[in-house]
This record gives structure tokens, sequence and C-alpha cells, in this order.
């Protein structure tokens, strides 16, 4: 995926009539797993602009959501001790007790394990690839169901409420 940031500010020529640097190209591998963490991905060609990963990857950040269905993680109360567990779902989520806007809610967690550091080895490399693959998955299953509870409305069903990346 390549840096918009650089796309936008390298002319094709640089002030000497030699061909400008390339804009960085961001694998998605890496964009996923800092989609984990953090907002925004660090371009080695400007260090000091970060930039953001809804822009470079909206479709995991489900920005043509609506936007009244993202929440406001600053009204969001949740301790994610074993008193609050309500359940688990099949791939790794846990359902806690919370609070949003003072009211009670049950928030899906969906677990993706961190991968720490660059890799150094071609099983490293393969480790990295396979966290990759499984954050995607789960960022696609996030998708479809909130997806599908948003369309949904029945007294026997759980509503939607809202939902958030981080």
């Amino acid at each position: 995926v390549p840096c918009h940031i650089c796309a936008a500010s390298k002319p094709e020529v640089n002030e000497c009539g030699e061909k400008a640097e390339d804009a960085q190209y961001f694998n998605m591998e890496d964009c996923v797993l800092t989609a984990i963490e953090l907002d925004y991905i660090t371009c080695p060609n400007h260090p000091d602009i970060p930039v953001s990963l809804q822009e470079l990857v909206p479709e995991l950040f489900m920005t043509d959501f609506p936007a009244r269905l993202f929440l406001e993680n600053s009204k969001l109360e949740c301790s994610e001790n074993e008193n609050n567990v309500l359940g688990q779902g099949g791939s790794g989520t846990v359902i806690y007790r919370a609070r949003y806007q003072g009211k009670p809610v049950a928030l899906k967690r969906f677990q993706i394990k961190k991968c720490k550091g660059s890799p150094t080895s071609a099983a490293d490399t393969m480790l990295k690839h396979l966290r990759a693959m499984d954050a995607m998955k789960n960022f696609s299953e996030f998708r479809q169901e909130a997806s599908m509870l948003h369309s949904l409305q029945h007294p026997c069903i759980v509503s939607l409420i809202g939902i958030s990346i981080h």
C-alpha cells in the first residue's frame, strides 16, 4: 500500500533534475499488525509525520460504517478481570461486563496476539506472517459481525450499541 503522504509530496524530478525518491510502500502484514495497537504507522521517508492507518487501510478501521456506531472510548468503563467475564466466543473472543455512558453493556473483545520486535530468522518471519493472517481474520470477522448486528433489530437479539477498533 503506497504512503499517501509520500505520493502527494514527492515530485517526479527533484530540484537537481534527478529522479525523486520513490514513495514508501507498506505491506499489508505490517499495516495489520500495527493497527492492533496504533492508529498510525511510521514512514521511513518522513518519520516525524505519522501516516494514518485509517487512510492507508480504511477497510480495517471500518471507515465505511456510520460515524454514530463508533464508540467514544472515554465513555467506556471496562475492567478485564475475571469477575467481569460473561463468556467466551469461538475465535478467542471474550465477553465482558462493562458500562457505556453509565449504562450496562456487554463488551466483546477480539484477542489478537501482538508481535514483538523485528523478525530475525525465517521462523520469526513465518510466525509474523501467521500472526498477521490471524489478525486479518479477526478484523474480517469483527467487520462481518458488526455489519450483521447493525442491521438486525429483534427483541431476542442483543442490540449493537457501537464498535471500537482499540
